[in-house]
């Protein structure tokens, strides 16, 4: 009776010592488990908002850009379109002044074709301010000059401009790439998590089982097996039938020696 009592104590002990760790363990498991979710959930939501972040501040920079290249555009075009007014104004002040003094004419017959003058020059002698004529000339090509450092303005603007929102996107474009990456592995992270979680709650609730199991049996065997539950009478009895089993026990073995 004590050598099975000793057996099923040790071996409910031993199942109840192992099972209380492992309970132990899987909790720890557990509440490591729900801590990495909480933390992938919030660094998910975080990527997405960045991710929204950034393509919004893309498209607002392609927004801004094409309006700027309008402007810069337009801008290049009307500093031509000046300059080449200019060239065209110089060539006919250049005409008229050449040929004033071989065939009187007006600025006027110069650009429209004759024209009858005013009664100032009835004589038709009128050969244009020749004095002056450099003045007037050196006056358009400083206009014409200013036009033309407008369009290198712009036009290096532009460039610039341009170059900068090439950058922008580039970076924009490898930091989408870098989040969508991260997003699709924190993901995963967070589908193999999550299946480990529900395995590891199902492997607790097992182990609790088992635990229960044997905690229940070790309550089965105290009676029994430490003597809770019998009177004194019985536990007298219990005793000497040990005592006897143990002098029969001794005398075999000491017949055999």
């Amino acid at each position: 009776h004590k050598g099975w009592c000793d057996k099923e104590l040790a071996t409910n002990a031993h199942t109840r010592t192992t099972k209380t760790q492992e309970i132990e363990g899987l909790r720890i498991d557990i509440d490591s488990l729900q801590a990495d979710l909480l933390e992938l959930k919030k660094d998910l939501s975080q990527l997405s908002v960045s991710m929204n972040e950034t393509q919004g501040a893309m498209a607002n920079a392609t927004q801004l850009r094409a309006a700027e290249q309008a402007e810069n555009e337009a801008a290049i075009a009307d500093a031509r379109a000046g300059q080449a007014a200019v060239s065209d104004a110089v060539k006919v002040l250049q005409d008229f002044y050449a040929n004033a003094t071989k065939q009187p004419a007006s600025l006027a017959q110069v650009r429209r074709g004759a024209q009858t003058p005013p009664p100032i020059f009835e004589d038709g002698t009128y050969t244009g301010q020749q004095g002056e004529s450099g003045g007037v000339l050196a006056m358009l090509d400083v206009i014409k000059s200013d036009f033309a450092r407008i369009e290198a303005d712009a036009t290096a603007a532009e460039a610039a401009a341009q170059r900068e929102h090439d950058k922008f996107m580039e970076e924009s474009r490898v930091s989408m790439a870098q989040m969508e990456t991260d997003t699709k592995h924190k993901a995963k992270a967070q589908q193999d998590n999550e299946v480990a979680l529900e395995d590891k709650k199902e492997d607790l609730q097992k182990v609790e089982e088992v635990l229960a199991t044997a905690e229940a049996e070790y309550d089965k065997l105290k009676p029994p097996c430490m003597g809770e539950g019998q009177t004194y009478e019985e536990r007298v009895a219990l005793r000497k039938d040990e005592i006897e089993a143990l002098k029969e026990a001794l005398a075999i073995l000491s017949g055999e020696a």
